[in-house]
């Protein structure tokens, strides 16, 4: 037994060591908790494709960490408790792995974060840790899961040879009580089959009897109703040859024709398709964005429409896609006219234009192309003009905003930015003003 316990306690410390190692490893990915320093850049890269994967390994995330901080304080009466509790800890740890693994899947690269780097953070080494992880929590859960069967497989060892002995001849004992009891069972299951074999057959010849009269019956009925059938059928053929030879079509719906696809003077048959009608009532644009713009809108924001032949009008967004689309990794808006006097063929293209307004999380923050930013391993840069000469200042970048930035400088107020040619460009050179 002690030398079970042993096996179990250093089987439940090396599993919580690697928990802690992981949700250490996990945060630094992705930055999960606000209580350290952890600074990921790329944060708003994460779960870009389905923000859902992104909410759901944040919450598992705060859970884990969560029944950790109380494991490590939590006193157990045994070391079979112990073991069960760092089997929880351990599938708390394996979901929250999973979570991140598919939150990665559903993440997009960008500047901040390329899809292979040799040097620096990229989605390719981002998913090849958590893969790691994955292996290294699987065969936690195998030791520790192993370390548990150990302890009972001792337990049930230590059993006294005298208590199992009492109740194999205890079960003996029953086991022939019941099987007094099935035999007579067995002879009174045999007598009430017989019985229940001879009602079976009376009713099964009763069934026949009635089935054969209601047979009978329907077979007359059929007959009549062929012969009503016929007579209204002469009738109504009496009725088609007495028929005008005008004719009225009405639409089932309200609305605009479309498309003819008859000529004058042409014969039609009946069930022909003559006119497409299209109910104005059911008018709506459909369109797709990017992530970045996506962001920037919402239901009921105000867009205008051009036509191909010189039309426009305005309308409204009713709905906004949730997930991207699977080859175009856009997302689909969907509109409405505001007037319900548009007419337009369905399929029509048009070309919707959506205004938005993108200002920095802080006012003291400012926004630059993407292109004007010197990125590097240990800090990131711009080039300002300092008197003439080019002269490079430390940033910080807060996010990536499509081809944008926002970013924090420690530059004076006033100081003129270089935007465009900056790659060009070194500390000190000469600056011509345009």
């Amino acid at each position: 037994m002690d030398s079970a316990n042993t096996n179990a306690e250093l089987a439940a410390t090396s599993v919580i060591n690697s928990g802690n190692t992981i949700i250490t490893g996990i945060n630094n990915v992705t930055g999960f908790d606000e209580s350290n320093s952890v600074v990921v850049p790329y944060k708003s890269y994460l779960g870009a494709y389905d923000q859902k994967t992104y909410n759901n390994a944040l919450n598992i995330y705060k859970d884990t960490k969560s029944y950790y901080d109380d494991f490590l304080i939590k006193s157990f009466d045994d070391e079979k408790q112990k073991v069960s509790n760092t089997i929880l800890l351990a599938q708390k740890v394996k979901d929250l792995v999973d979570s991140v693994k598919l939150l990665l899947d559903n993440s997009v690269s960008g500047a901040l974060l390329p899809l292979s780097s040799q040097t620096g953070a990229s989605l390719t080494g981002l998913q090849s840790t958590v893969a790691s992880y994955q292996a290294q929590i699987n065969s936690a859960l195998t030791q520790i899961n192993s370390a548990d069967q150990g302890l009972s497989a001792t337990e049930l060892n230590n059993s006294s040879t005298l208590d199992a002995l009492e109740k194999a001849y205890e079960l003996a004992q029953q086991q022939e009580k019941t099987a007094f009891q099935n035999l007579d069972n067995v002879q009174n299951s045999v007598k009430n089959q017989l019985d229940q074999a001879e009602f079976g057959k009376q009713q099964a010849s009763n069934t026949y009897e009635g089935t054969k009269i209601k047979l009978d019956t329907q077979i007359s009925a059929a007959k009549a109703q062929a012969d009503s059938a016929r007579l209204q059928y002469e009738n109504s053929l009496v009725s088609l040859n007495n028929l005008t030879s005008s004719y009225q079509m009405v639409a089932p719906i309200s609305g605009s024709i479309t498309q003819k696809l008859i000529s004058e003077g042409e014969t039609v048959s009946p069930g022909q398709l003559l006119f497409v009608v299209n109910g104005s009532d059911e008018l709506k644009t459909q369109f797709y964005v990017d992530f970045d713009t996506l962001q920037h809108i919402k239901t009921g924001d105000a867009v205008k429409f051009q036509t191909t032949d010189g039309r426009a009008f305005t309308g409204k967004i009713t709905a906004l896609s949730s997930s991207a689309d699977d080859v175009t990794k856009r997302f689909l808006v969907e509109a409405v006219p505001d007037s319900s006097d548009i007419i337009l063929a369905p399929g029509t293209i048009v070309d919707a234009y959506v205004t938005i307004e993108i200002k920095p999380s802080e006012e003291s923050n400012l926004l630059l192309p993407l292109s004007s930013i010197t990125f590097g391993q240990n800090n990131n840069t711009i080039f300002i003009n300092d008197n003439g000469r080019a002269k490079q200042a430390e940033v910080s970048v807060v996010k990536i905003i499509g081809e944008n930035a926002e970013i924090k400088a420690y530059i004076d107020e006033g100081a003129r930015i270089i935007v465009s040619g900056n790659q060009f460009l070194h500390e000190g050179d000469f600056l011509a003003e345009k």
